[in-house]
């Protein structure tokens, strides 16, 4: 659905429902954030909108995860606004799990990681995950935001097999907002 002021408070008491709430970019323009069964659409436009939704989850202890999160972040820095703690970063973990692949695109990490694709428009065909709601405008945005949260599991597996999950925590994820 596309982001309304309306409905901030029906988000925000998600929140207290979810196990974490995923951002993923849609455009240069855009954002799309999964908060359990909802998935949002933002414009740069709601920066402010967007902001208190991430400052509402890092107050509700909710993890903020995100791929290829940092222009998100940038945005805000740029509005003069304090940047929300960040979990997870799918980009960034792919990178250190595999920094010669030149290709983090979430398609491929959740292909490589979860050996499933996302669908390229509405609906899963075989083989693809389906995550539900709608993803009529939105050509898979929306089911993309929401594989992130089952991305980040298998990631997090997949650093500490590798004996890199300290370096992401202690390096990689505080410098996501630099």
């Amino acid at each position: 659905e596309k982001y309304s002021a309306a409905s901030f408070d029906s988000y925000v008491n998600q929140l207290s429902r979810s196990s974490s709430i995923t951002v993923v970019s849609a455009s240069e323009t855009s954002v799309v954030v999964a908060i359990g069964d909802i998935a949002v659409l933002f414009d740069t436009n709601e920066c402010d909108s967007l902001h208190a939704l991430l400052s509402a989850a890092n107050e509700c202890s909710v993890p903020v995860v995100g791929h290829d999160i940092k222009p998100v972040l940038r945005r805000f820095a740029e509005s003069g606004m304090h940047l929300p703690v960040i979990a997870f970063d799918t980009a960034v973990a792919g990178y250190l799990l595999d920094p010669v692949d030149g290709s983090h695109a979430i398609d491929r990490l959740v292909d490589k990681y979860l050996s499933v694709s996302l669908p390229d428009s509405v609906g899963a065909t075989s083989g693809q995950l389906d995550f539900g709601g709608d993803e009529t405008s939105r050509g898979g945005d929306a089911a993309r935001a929401r594989a992130i949260g089952i991305l980040t599991e298998s990631m997090t597996a997949a650093l500490k097999s590798s004996g890199m999950l300290p370096l992401y925590v202690d390096v990689e994820i505080p410098l996501i907002g630099v």
